[in-house]
């Protein structure tokens, strides 16, 4: 799993995780945040599904310099699905509002299936669009 960390003012970085905890330390200038991945959906990749969302990482836990945040804070400013009862799914590029904020903390409950090309590289259930890192 990859995940990309983007702030305003155009940072970016690779958080480092240890488990399903990710963890981002951030710029005194961040003033928000996009959590960027892989997208899938999962009635492209299972056929008994229905679901036609598009799904990046199914986030379980945030914290925000150390402060637990629920899932419906209204700092989730966009890219994120309606919470589900153990977690909330971002769909490839979900922001935070973090002004002030100097470290950001999740745990990642799950991720998509991803078709693997002939090259063995993985690639998105989707045809011609980039959501990846």
């Amino acid at each position: 799993m990859r995940v990309c960390a983007l702030w305003s003012m155009g940072g970016s970085c690779l958080p480092r995780h240890d488990g399903r905890t990710w963890n981002i330390r951030l710029p005194v200038s961040a003033r928000s945040v996009r959590l960027v991945s892989r997208a899938w959906v999962p009635s492209h990749m299972l056929p008994e599904r229905i679901d036609t969302r598009d799904l990046g990482v199914a986030i379980s836990g945030l914290r925000v310099d150390g402060r637990s945040l629920s899932l419906d804070d209204s700092i989730l400013c966009f890219g994120w699905h309606e919470p589900e009862p153990k977690w909330r799914w971002t769909n490839g590029d979900a922001g935070l509002a973090l002004t002030g904020a100097r470290t950001l903390a999740f745990d990642v409950a799950m991720t998509g299936t991803y078709w693997e090309s002939a090259d063995g590289y993985e690639t998105s259930s989707h045809v011609g669009k980039v959501n990846g890192v």
